[in-house]
């Protein structure tokens, strides 16, 4: 498959797990504002024909957005979305379904990158980014 439908199938992969109201936009998708939470999925590095098989690798970045900067209680509820288990978690979601809807040969989530921000739409939010190896 290619990168477009592995970009929908994280989407779909969170989405059948996560139903608290967590926006997802796929690579072809992606928004000029955000509606809140959200995780805006992005194309990371890649390779080609890493095996014998034709198969490629690639990394999507993970972009969970949860608040304007200034919300003080932002950072417990992005608490949720790191934890390892629990209805929010992005990790049990992502592992619940390593094809991802059937898009890839295996994924695996590699880690996230902390409490930090991004500016997106000339909007500061908080936020988090989380890095997703892929196997085609």
């Amino acid at each position: 498959m290619g990168i477009e439908a592995i970009g929908d199938g994280i989407k779909t992969t969170i989405e059948a797990t996560i139903t608290s109201g967590l926006r997802v936009y796929a690579p072809k998708a992606i928004a000029d504002s955000l509606e809140l939470p959200c995780i805006v999925i992005l194309l990371g590095p890649g390779e080609y024909a890493t095996t014998f098989d034709g198969g490629y690798d690639c990394t999507f970045r993970l972009l969970l957005a949860l608040a304007k900067q200034d919300s003080p209680s932002a950072y417990n509820r992005l608490i949720d979305y790191l934890e390892p288990s629990g209805s929010k978690s992005i990790f049990a979601a992502l592992d619940a379904d390593r094809t991802l809807d059937s898009s890839c040969d295996n994924s695996k989530l590699v880690n996230y990158s902390g409490a930090g921000s991004v500016l997106w739409g000339g909007i500061m939010y908080l936020s988090t980014e989380f890095l997703l190896q892929v196997w085609s």
